[in-house]
């Protein structure tokens, strides 16, 4: 994995960026990360996890949902099922000022906009209604494409069924540099997990003095640094659980942990079941 603070490059003859995944091209993760897009998620099916700034819930079948730019996020996606498959648009701000603002029937979209900066996830109803539009991106032309994600945007727009997940903007005060040292922490927590990360350690790296960057992550992430790292490690070790042929300390050890106490201490405290629990429920799963 390479986690990065995530450009979103277009080419010449697109106005936003479209992927697909399914099982011939899972997503590529990057882990924590954020980006100056707004960005569009849809999942058709399956189980799986969303993490968006400090907010964390399960999905039961598939997802919608809208983030707005700098919004600090985990990949959504998962491998349930065959036939799975997951949908992100990105596009950037001069999107919708040089272009969807020329048009005074999409009058509505600034609300909607203003709305995703503090992260939406819609109703299943939602999804089920754009279903066929989002499937049909994969085999359309470029200007279909761009019929489409007109549609949805209207379709988004109009929707009042949907839930915030922050009351208010979760970056409205971020400075890109702030963000890039934010996402700096993240590429280094994604990559050294497995050994000591040391608070001061983090600091030096995005050239913060230890106090001066422990504020900035509060602020953030609205988490200290340590319960982020112990968070991820966790996410790290029951991902290593649900693959399987790992003992209870090969992924203790993986994860960066050193005390088998402290390491079912936080795994308890974030799965709400000890590692051997955890081990042994997902062999029952088998």
């Amino acid at each position: 994995m390479k986690p990065e603070f995530e450009k979103i490059e277009l080419t010449e003859d697109t106005s936003f960026k479209l992927r697909v995944f399914d099982i011939h091209s899972d997503c590529y993760s990057v882990d924590w990360h954020i980006h100056p897009e707004y960005e569009i998620v849809y999942i058709k099916n399956g189980r799986g996890n969303l993490q968006i700034d400090k907010y964390n819930s399960d999905y039961e079948d598939g997802v919608l949902l809208f983030l707005g730019p700098n919004t600090p996020h985990m990949p959504f996606g998962n491998t349930d099922f065959k036939d799975r498959l997951e949908v992100v648009i990105q596009f950037g701000e001069d999107f919708i000022k040089d272009k969807i603002m020329l048009f005074p029937e999409f009058s509505c979209i600034p609300d909607l906009m203003e709305r995703s900066r503090r992260g939406i996830i819609f109703h299943p109803s939602v999804k089920e209604e754009l279903t066929e539009c989002f499937e049909g991106l994969r085999t359309a032309s470029h200007a279909e494409r761009l019929i489409g994600f007109f549609g949805i945007l209207h379709t988004l727009s109009k929707s009042t069924a949907f839930e915030a997940v922050k009351e208010e903007d979760i970056i409205a005060s971020y400075k890109r540099r702030d963000a890039e040292r934010i996402n700096k922490a993240f590429e280094y927590v994604n990559t050294a997990y497995h050994k000591e990360i040391s608070t001061a350690e983090i600091a030096k790296i995005v050239g913060l003095t230890t106090n001066s960057f422990c504020r900035l992550f509060k602020k953030t992430t609205h988490k200290t640094f340590t319960q982020f790292i112990n968070e991820f490690r966790i996410r790290k070790a029951a991902a290593f659980f649900d693959k399987g042929g790992c003992t209870v300390s090969e992924v203790m050890y993986k994860c960066g942990y050193n005390d088998p106490s402290y390491f079912t201490k936080q795994f308890r405290r974030n799965k709400g079941v000890s590692p051997s629990e955890y081990l042994k429920n997902q062999v029952k799963a088998i």
